[in-house]
């Protein structure tokens, strides 16, 4: 099992790694699918400018990022 992983520049860009695709995606919410539960990434003008089989790019104001198992 790969674990996913997170990488943060600054408060403006989230990259997910190892995602399993994304769940639901508004300018203010946006979940994806990894393999140990969904990523939420929570924020203002979010957008997703990157999508691949290894990873996955948010672009906007990034307030926070949790899990739910």
């Amino acid at each position: 099992m790969r674990i996913p992983s997170i990488r943060l520049y600054g408060k403006r860009k989230a990259q997910i790694l190892t995602h399993k695709g994304i769940k639901s995606c508004s300018d203010r919410h946006i979940e994806i699918f990894s393999v140990a539960g969904v990523i939420c990434v929570c924020g203002r003008q979010l957008e997703i400018t990157e999508i691949n089989d290894e990873y996955l790019c948010v672009k906007g104001v990034i307030e926070s990022i949790s899990y739910k198992t």
